[in-house]
């Protein structure tokens, strides 16, 4: 690497800005990482048309960078949430699909009145929807099956977005909020918020056209979404056909709680709400998400799955194959060295890509900005920072 893209890359490191620009900000998934981090790690270790893999990808951050600078992107998650999300984000729409994706939203201004208990909706809740239909939230939910059931558009990519826009309003009315905001207001957010990715989308759309138009080529895919754990990369034909150049990625944190499939309404009430919103499906606990609960004493399950899901991603890697990872620990003093003593037994092996010192000062921890998730309100504990490793197969 030369010294200026080492000095680019060390300044997205600790970079803390707000997550933005194009599609980033259609969910506000936990323990996203900055876009531009994962724009200066593809610009400095891919070319255009290279694979670029993620197979935790959350919320996509990393698969829309890739596919903004002309790489092809594989993801790979276990929560069907995140595949929903990813595939909003990085599915480009004509202008005329835009339009009519802002027609819908521009008639869903109108007042609608409420009576709870009424069931005139062609849109069911489902018995699994907890902590939502209560005294303070029973509006908020009748609202967004209005909204839900008025969801018919001419293509399933423009119903996706609709129903794209309706879960971020939705996440800002109901996720860690104190107080349940008024039907008019969430009217008027959804309004600013489809405005606003409406734009984003039609930003990202243009630049896809940009790419294809500049670089001149039309690989044989450009995105590959799979729903699934990384565990079952080697069993899948569609996955195993290609050696990414590239793994940039952020599993889940050992030790580090982390709702990835439910909101807390007013306080510690969880609700599967994102999955009524976007029509998929959640039926497993926390841990399945985590690896494993964070309250086993020695993590045995999650080193476990850590194992067999870098074995996997290990089966279709090459020698040229590159993976950085932002990782946290809740006990960074044992759970590093175990960490990383599963990835050399899996068949990695840890770089050193910036500084001049040996592995372990060369290691750069960072600060973490916007997560939601609890280490965040205690930011001199050590699950507060993550750490960044690079790693490549062992010889």
């Amino acid at each position: 690497m030369g010294q200026s893209q080492v000095s680019q890359l060390l300044h997205s490191i600790h970079n803390t800005a707000t997550i933005d620009g194009f599609t980033h900000d259609f969910y506000r998934y936990p323990g996203r990482f900055s876009p531009l981090f994962a724009r200066s790690v593809i610009q400095a270790f891919t070319d255009p048309g290279d694979i670029v893999l993620d197979p935790f990808m959350g919320g996509g951050t990393s698969i829309v960078e890739a596919m903004a600078l002309g790489r092809r992107a594989i993801g790979i998650d276990i929560n069907e949430l995140s595949v929903f999300v990813t595939r909003v984000k990085t599915t480009p729409l004509s202008r005329d699909e835009q339009d009519q994706v802002q027609a819908w939203l521009e008639r869903q201004s109108e007042s609608t009145i409420l009576r709870q208990g009424t069931t005139s909706l062609s849109i069911s809740v489902p018995d699994s929807l907890t902590n939502l239909g209560d005294r303070t939230t029973w509006r908020i939910q009748k609202v967004i099956a209005s909204l839900l059931d008025s969801v018919n558009l001419s293509s399933q990519n423009q119903n996706d977005l609709a129903r794209c826009i309706i879960l971020r309003t939705a996440q800002w009315a109901l996720d860690c909020r104190a107080a349940i905001p008024s039907v008019a207001v969430f009217r008027q957010r959804l309004a600013m918020y489809g405005k606003r990715m409406l734009e984003g989308l039609r930003d990202y759309s243009n630049r896809i056209q940009s790419v294809d138009h500049y670089y001149g080529f039309y690989p044989p895919f450009r995105t590959l979404l799979y729903h699934g754990s990384a565990s079952g990369i080697p069993k899948e034909p569609a996955l195993v056909k290609y050696s990414p150049k590239l793994i940039v990625t952020s599993p889940p944190y050992p030790g580090v709680h982390m709702l990835y499939h439910r909101w807390q309404i007013q306080g510690r009430r969880e609700s599967s709400a994102p999955y009524w919103i976007t029509n998929t499906n959640d039926t497993q606990g926390a841990s399945y998400y985590t690896f494993c609960d964070r309250k086993q004493i020695n993590l045995q399950g999650y080193y476990q799955k850590l194992f067999e899901c870098f074995s996997s991603v290990r089966y279709i890697c090459d020698r040229d194959t590159l993976v950085v990872q932002l990782v946290s620990f809740s006990d960074p003093e044992w759970q590093l060295p175990k960490y990383l003593s599963v990835l050399e037994e899996v068949g990695f092996r840890e770089r050193k890509l910036l500084g001049t010192a040996g592995p372990e000062k060369a290691r750069i921890w960072r600060n973490v900005p916007n997560r939601r998730w609890y280490a965040a309100q205690r930011p001199l504990t050590p699950s507060s920072k993550e750490l960044v490793l690079f790693h490549s197969i062992r010889n």
